[in-house]
């Protein structure tokens, strides 16, 4: 997760991440720490549970958690503020309604060469699908108990919601 956090478009570091489903925050904090090193970006971290986030607590200057009952609607909230965003995690409700809803809002956002990461992509076609409908190709890594699919976004694709990449 630090090496997809670290990553750079060109000679120029990306700042606005938003990442979905904080749980204790582990993600959260190794993305952080890879802002930190790079010396740049904010994390806008979405949840339903106020206690969410624990490994990191309150404070971090990089980080904004947001606080929802996670309806679909709620994130393109979140979203609208932040302009283009390059990383986008999805990390929240595993099934194929949600998170298909969260790669078509997160899609609006996201910059040509922005990074899609999704968490626990065996729980529903949902990753492929989207993918598939984009034309991206998507690279599936193993961890010891999922798979996370990552897929840059390309030029085509960036900033729309309909199927085609072009």
């Amino acid at each position: 997760m630090q090496a997809i956090s670290r990553f750079r478009n060109g000679n120029k570091v990306r700042a606005q991440k938003v990442e979905t489903g904080i749980a204790d925050g582990w993600s959260t904090a190794v993305i952080l720490a890879a802002m930190d090193a790079n010396g740049v970006g904010v994390l806008h971290s979405i949840d339903i549970a106020a206690e969410s986030g624990a490994l990191v607590g309150d404070g971090h200057p990089r980080w904004h958690r947001h606080l929802t009952d996670g309806s679909p609607g709620q994130l393109a909230d979140v979203l609208g503020p932040l302009g283009q965003l390059d990383l986008f995690v999805h990390d929240s409700d595993h099934s194929y309604r949600a998170q298909m809803g969260e790669y078509l809002a997160a899609s609006r956002s996201l910059r040509a060469g922005a990074l899609l990461v999704s968490d626990d992509v065996n729980w529903s076609n949902a990753f492929l699908d989207f993918c598939r409908a984009h034309e991206l190709r998507p690279v599936v890594l193993a961890e010891p108990t999922s798979l996370v699919g990552v897929v840059r976004v390309t030029a085509g694709s960036a900033g729309s919601d309909g199927g085609g990449g072009r």
